[in-house]
């Protein structure tokens, strides 16, 4: 068993699997000495003056289901993608601190290994049985289009519902907190098509890039369908959808981004490495993977 250590700079005790805080301190302090100022890095007087302004005009976090109060603002598309956007206030989002941490860890591809391994698990085999994997941004249809061609004993494959299932509440309401279980339950049903003697299965998933659906389709075989419709019209049926009340500016914002990773203006889709193992799922609540590292796109 691990046993806690004296810190060598101040003599404190330290947990086992912990810093101490003075060398945390002096870490952070070697990586800010090689960074831009924060004027370089497009953080001076007047993004200062339009953040007071953001947070004054949105006081609470923007993350689905939090209560906190915003501190930190958000850019929604980074400054280094595009820097005309850098003051506009529809490129911004206000975050408590937790969940702006979260953010930038995911933009800088701080998931964890046992994360990307729920996401996108390596051990899938291909379907035994014909296979529809549809992909496309929300409010593009892909739930409506599977079902008007699926028959009755095919197996459909939605996190959405799964998770709706799982909390025991409408579709697009469920807690963030209920994405890790789900997300093991639909990697359950994805490897169990290697075995399945069901008449056809479809899966549905946003895969807004190309790399990422072309790899779904070497894990699972099948064929993949993209909806086609546009961002214009995936945003108007989002509005119009009375099952998205209270949802909608989270899956507005998602929308977009779905179709900026699809033209290619965001970070590509990086695979999770083969030997990365799913985490077990009774240890979701306890380390609260689920809401830190879950995926942008569910």
């Amino acid at each position: 068993m691990s046993r806690a250590k004296l810190c060598a700079r101040c003599r404190r005790v330290v947990p086992a699997g912990k810093r101490c805080q003075c060398t945390e301190r002096v870490r952070k302090a070697k990586i800010d000495a090689t960074r831009p100022n924060a004027g370089e890095r497009g953080y001076a007087a007047d993004w200062r003056a339009v953040r007071r302004q953001y947070l004054d005009a949105h006081p609470m976090c923007s993350h689905p289901d939090c209560q906190a109060v915003a501190t930190e603002v958000d850019h929604i598309q980074s400054i280094a993608d595009r820097p005309d956007l850098r003051l506009r206030w529809s490129n911004l989002r206000g975050f408590c601190k937790r969940h702006h941490s979260q953010r930038t860890a995911r933009d800088q591809s701080f998931m964890s290994a046992e994360a990307r391994a729920r996401t996108w698990p390596a051990d899938l085999r291909p379907s035994a049985i014909p296979l529809t994997i549809v992909c496309g941004a929300p409010g593009s249809g892909k739930s409506y289009w599977v079902r008007q061609q699926a028959g009755s004993e095919d197996v459909v494959i939605d996190l959405d519902e799964i998770k709706a299932r799982l909390a025991g509440t409408r579709i697009y309401s469920a807690p963030a907190a209920t994405t890790g279980p789900a997300l093991e339950e639909r990697n359950t049903i994805l490897r169990s098509l290697a075995t399945s003697d069901a008449p056809r299965a479809w899966f549905i998933v946003s895969a807004p890039e190309p790399a990422e659906q072309q790899w779904w389709r070497r894990q699972l075989g099948g064929t993949v369908h993209v909806m086609d419709a546009d961002e214009e019209t995936c945003i108007a049926r989002i509005n119009a959808d009375h099952r998205r009340i209270g949802h909608r500016e989270r899956m507005v914002e998602r929308c977009r981004e779905w179709f900026r990773r699809a033209r290619g203006e965001s970070r590509a889709f990086e695979p999770p490495r083969p030997t990365a193992p799913p985490l077990p799922t009774k240890l979701l609540p306890e380390l609260g993977i689920s809401d830190v590292d879950k995926p942008f796109f569910g």
